[in-house]
């Protein structure tokens, strides 16, 4: 059976809308697991200041003068920030992705002729799957 060049049309809008969300959807995990990276990073540079503190603590005058303790100071709340604002960062992006993925649930919808569930204009994701 022969399509028309509008159902064609229309064919190949779904299936870049499918495309497009899935490529979100694999980019929402690749986030997820840069999130888990920062996070053990963040408890090992934690752990590592940590024992460091505690060996500038005991050794006192051996590592230097007290320059090393104020240095030492001075860069550690910037060591326990950066990951915070990386988290944050990541997190304003999920955000705006998953609002990019719900209109794209729309879209789908839309172009699929979905109903969704009866009183709610959901659909399922089992559904969305073309």
């Amino acid at each position: 059976m022969n399509e028309t060049p509008l159902e064609r049309r229309r064919r190949q809008h779904l299936e870049l809308l499918v495309r497009d969300y899935e490529q979100a959807r694999d980019d929402e995990r690749h986030a997820l697991g840069i999130q888990i990276n920062i996070l053990g990073m963040a408890i090992a540079a934690l752990a590592a200041m940590i024992a460091a503190a505690f060996a500038i603590g005991v050794e006192g005058e051996a590592m230097g003068s007290g320059y090393v303790l104020i240095g030492f100071y001075g860069v550690m709340p910037a060591l326990l920030l950066l990951p915070a604002l990386a988290a944050l960062w990541f997190a304003r992006h999920a955000v705006i992705r998953g609002f990019y993925m719900r209109a794209l649930e729309r879209k789908i919808r839309e172009q699929a002729g979905f109903s969704g569930s009866p009183g709610t204009g959901a659909t399922p994701y089992r559904a969305l799957r073309v």
